[in-house]
């Protein structure tokens, strides 16, 4: 459910003043502080009335609360089941922040989350769907040098934060799609590497499971390294939920036409916050299956929007390629 309310936003203050008022005028006179605890001065407040912004209030999808995952599945459980919180955001006609990941501080959340980059330096993020697979997109190998493929190639798991990655184990082959390619507006298609690992991970990082099923329900997770506003990445793993966008409305097919609806899935909402970010490339789109109880695997990050709004994020749709991944992997990784 989503709740939009309007308020007055106030320059020199970091609390709002509640208003049903969508015109730019004087506060009418207050009887109470608008928060509690806080003082203020009313006058003063009415003077540094500047711009309206817009509060959006996202409750958490009923999908993913109280979330308890088969324990005894061999991919998509966790140790630690991850927790949502309800999401408050603000836009602004200012300026618009991309504020709606939360941290993860424990690795367990996510255990499949895979960290690629040289000997020395993350540079993609990816989703282990098998001891030692990993995919990720090509774009992020391709526009951080590490395609082709080269000897100085490695993996981390375990990890919250880029600032903690070291090389542990050591790529053996990548694979690519063919037919990849970039569309004027950006949107890449066919935007998948598969990357074989010469020795697995150790168990206790379980793969997650891949979608077997064309059909995805409303709401899914990203979670990445990437930026947490339009300004800054910290390299903090994070988190966040986004609905998925039919590939026959308006919203998706201003990114994508009808010719790459099986290569591409759209998500994010029309007023944007909540979305995946620079750093994310590569990152898994999530859904947990309540009938199975595992997590699934339906998309990666291939173009985000950054959560400016107006347009959704782009990701491969992983489905398309079950196929050609498991038999290079030479099993399915799906239930």
């Amino acid at each position: 459910r989503v709740t939009v309310v309007e308020w007055y936003y106030l320059e020199n203050s970091s609390f709002p003043v509640s208003s049903t008022r969508t015109t730019k005028q004087a506060l009418p006179q207050l009887s109470a502080c608008p928060i509690a605890h806080v003082p203020c001065d009313f006058e003063v407040l009415r003077r540094q009335i500047w711009t309206i912004a817009q509060v959006i209030v996202r409750t958490v999808p009923t999908s993913l609360r109280n979330i308890s995952c088969d324990t005894t599945a061999t991919c998509g459980c966790q140790v630690t089941n991850p927790t949502f919180n309800t999401f408050t955001g603000t836009i602004s006609s200012r300026r618009k922040r991309v504020i709606g990941g939360s941290s993860v501080t424990d690795s367990d959340d996510w255990p499949w989350l895979i960290l690629i980059g040289t000997n020395t330096d993350y540079a993609c993020t990816g989703v282990l769907v098998d001891t030692a697979a990993v995919l990720t997109t090509r774009s992020c190998m391709e526009n951080n040098f590490l395609l082709p493929f080269s000897s100085d190639l490695y993996v981390d798991y375990g990890e919250t934060n880029t600032d903690s990655y070291q090389s542990t184990i050591k790529v053996k082959t990548v694979h690519t799609y063919p037919n990849y390619k970039q569309l004027s507006n950006g949107v890449y298609v066919n935007d998948i590497a598969l990357l074989i690992l010469k020795s697995d991970v150790p168990s206790i990082y379980p793969p997650i499971c891949n979608n077997n099923q064309s059909s995805i329900a409303r709401y899914a997770v990203v979670a990445g390294y990437g930026s947490s506003d339009d300004a800054t990445n910290d390299g903090q793993l994070r988190q966040a939920i986004v609905p998925t966008v039919s590939s026959t409305s308006s919203f998706c097919s201003q990114l994508v036409n009808s010719s790459y609806r099986n290569q591409v899935l759209c998500a994010g909402y029309s007023n944007g916050l909540q979305d995946a970010c620079d750093g994310d490339s590569g990152a898994p789109l999530m859904q947990y299956n309540p009938d199975t109880d595992v997590w699934n695997l339906i998309g990666l990050v291939s173009t985000p929007n950054c959560g400016l709004g107006g347009l959704p994020s782009a990701y491969t749709r992983t489905y398309n390629y079950i196929g050609w991944d498991t038999n290079i992997i030479g099993k399915g990784f799906f239930l």
